[in-house]
């Protein structure tokens, strides 16, 4: 399994790349407040693209916009099918790593300790809107 590593804190975590579509850089976000479970909004090839803090969403705090800030774009299709987009801004996202993954066994990478990002649990609750959103095209 290849996980993209980010960092929340002191505590390592890495997306499934299998459901990881693209990652962009902290692209500016616009505000937006017609949808309540989101931090903001970017224009994302032809669509609009929901962008949630996952750090804001883990620590109460903001994300911090380093270097290695980056926008991780998720396919949070129920089929993973790409019919659901999200952005996911994580901090210090910019290593690669291959794993062999057992679900009774604890992942370490650098001597720290890996947990898996579920998507399933991250989005509970918030996948209707995500399509809602992403099935809006941008107006030009």
């Amino acid at each position: 399994m290849d996980l993209l590593l980010f960092s929340v804190g002191k505590q390592l975590y890495g997306f499934d790349c299998s459901i990881v579509v693209e990652v962009l850089p902290a692209l500016p976000i616009n505000d937006s407040e017609e949808f309540k479970h989101m931090d903001g909004m970017i224009a994302y090839r032809g669509h609009t693209l929901p962008v949630v803090d996952g750090v804001e969403v883990m620590t109460g705090e903001p994300c911090k916009r380093y270097y290695s800030t980056r926008i991780v774009v998720v396919d949070v299709s129920t089929k993973g099918d790409g019919s659901s987009l999200c952005g996911c801004m994580v901090e210090d996202s910019v290593e690669i790593i291959t794993v062999s993954y057992r679900k009774d066994k604890a992942l370490f990478h650098e001597g720290r300790q890996v947990m898996i990002f579920s998507v399933d649990a991250f989005f509970k609750g918030k996948r209707r809107e995500i399509t809602r959103i992403w099935k809006h095209k941008e107006k030009k």
